[in-house]
This record gives C-alpha cells, structure tokens and sequence, in this order.
C-alpha cells in the first residue's frame, strides 16, 4: 500500500495493490490507520479474509503501521523505507 498527494495540497488517497497480479485491489481517501481498515472491510465485504494477509508492503507512517498491526494482525510489515 502507499499513498498519494492530490496536486500539492493535503488531500491524499491511499492505494492497495497485489504485487502478483499487478491490479489496484482498493483506493480509498486519506492516509491513516482508517485506510488499512476501510481496506479490511472491502475485503470481507467481496469474501476475502483480511486475516490471510500474510505480508504488507509500506512506508514506515506510524499511521499505516497502526491500521495494520489492528486491522491485517497477520501480516507481517515490509518498510520501502520512507517515514512520510
């Protein structure tokens, strides 16, 4: 998952993709813990398990950090080394 800037202002969207298929499986607006959540609850919503994600892929926000570690408890967190 990483997230956006719209133009050069405050409003962000978050993108989570599969790295095996190449395809976005959600975007959702903003960048905080609610993000992996509202992610959680699309995955439920269309019969997958959020608690089968294995591993996570992000930058080391204590945001994301968050909305994982409460909402994908499974996965294991992968940093691309950023701290946005």
């Amino acid at each position: 998952m990483d997230e956006t800037a719209a133009a050069r202002g405050q409003d962000y969207a978050s993108v989570f993709m599969d790295p095996d298929t190449r395809r976005v499986l959600f975007a959702t607006d903003g960048r905080d813990s609610t993000t992996v959540e509202r992610f959680a609850e699309d995955r439920k919503a269309h019969g997958g398990y959020p608690e089968f994600i294995g591993n996570v892929t992000c930058d080391m926000s204590i945001a994301f950090i968050s909305g994982v570690n409460q909402y994908l408890s499974n996965a294991d967190i992968t940093s691309t080394g950023s701290t946005s």
